[in-house]
């Protein structure tokens, strides 16, 4: 699908500093907006990870505005096209408002070094974010939930699992009841199986060189299955091989409530889960299991495909 791009707006640099700055940049965060409350308090969370991995802010605006070409345009209704440029409009106004929220909420963070770049695009959402993924070359995609759209039902939906599913790249979700302190207390759900070996050494590699330990949990559903874990955890360990790096075992059959639970009691800034298909993710992020996790999680979600 071609992007159309009716504005693209960035911040203002001479050509020199725009090239060697962009020499330095290696990363790209995605953030798509509904100009929500919920979504600058993503913005929040995009900005301290931008700061934190030393990327660029991509951030834009979805309009459901379908073009068409020639043919199918003889057979759209005056109506129709009257509202979809009004539409247009309308929301072209609202993002040049909050392209200055959020500009201004940079500078009372004091980020200004912090690359942006805002996009209003139209198309249907998922096969924009997709795209955009695919050329723009992302390394994640930060979004807030219960926004004024509604994007955490698109998100969260059989649409989200078939993102996560079919892209190699992490999304961090923001809860609406998160409040952003730090980035510094990190926590993986884990299920102490070889798989995610890889990914865990690579996060724990991370966090060593910014002197940050990392902890797992691993939720289970009795004293039985806590035997079992606890055999499985000390190979595990010895395989991940990383002294930041420590596991508790939890007893709950509910998974969603053990992790939550966990999350809170240990002030878990950032919880990650590794998406592959296994009872915890299909539990926390069916859609039914989803919409009251998110309700009820004050922790922000860092999702991993593996």
């Amino acid at each position: 699908m071609e992007i159309k791009t009716t504005i693209l707006l960035v911040n203002k640099m001479s050509l020199s500093t725009l090239k060697s700055y962009k020499m330095k940049i290696t990363k790209k965060i995605l953030f798509p907006t509904d100009f929500s409350i919920v979504a600058e308090n993503a913005f929040i969370y995009a900005l301290s990870l931008g700061e934190q991995i030393k990327a660029e802010i991509q951030i834009v605006h979805i309009v459901p505005i379908f073009e068409s070409g020639e043919a199918e345009n003889i057979q759209v209704h005056p109506f129709m096209k009257t509202a979809n440029q009004h539409l247009e409009i309308c929301k072209l106004e609202e993002f040049k408002k909050e392209q200055e929220r959020l500009e201004q909420l940079v500078s009372i963070l004091h980020k200004e070094h912090i690359h942006l770049k805002f996009s209003f695009l139209k198309g249907e959402f998922l096969d924009v974010i997709a795209d955009l993924i695919e050329c723009q070359y992302v390394d994640m995609v930060v979004m807030g939930t219960s926004g004024a759209n509604t994007i955490d039902e698109k998100l969260f939906g059989s649409n989200t699992m078939n993102i996560i599913t079919n892209t190699e790249i992490p999304v961090m979700v923001i809860p609406s009841k998160a409040k952003f302190t730090s980035i510094s207390n990190y926590c993986m759900a884990v299920m102490l199986e070889p798989e995610e070996i890889f990914t865990i050494r690579q996060i724990a590699n991370y966090l060593s060189l910014l002197e940050l330990p990392m902890s797992c949990v691993n939720i289970v559903s009795s004293p039985q299955m806590l035997l079992i874990a606890e055999r499985k955890r000390q190979e595990w360990m010895q395989n991940v091989n990383y002294s930041n790096v420590t596991v508790d075992i939890i007893i709950n059959n509910d998974v969603s409530k053990g992790l939550l639970g966990y999350a809170r009691d240990n002030e878990i800034d950032l919880l990650g889960i590794l998406h592959r298909n296994l009872p915890i993710t299909k539990r926390l992020f069916s859609i039914n299991h989803s919409k009251l996790f998110l309700k009820q999680s004050q922790t922000a979600l860092l999702i991993y495909n593996i």
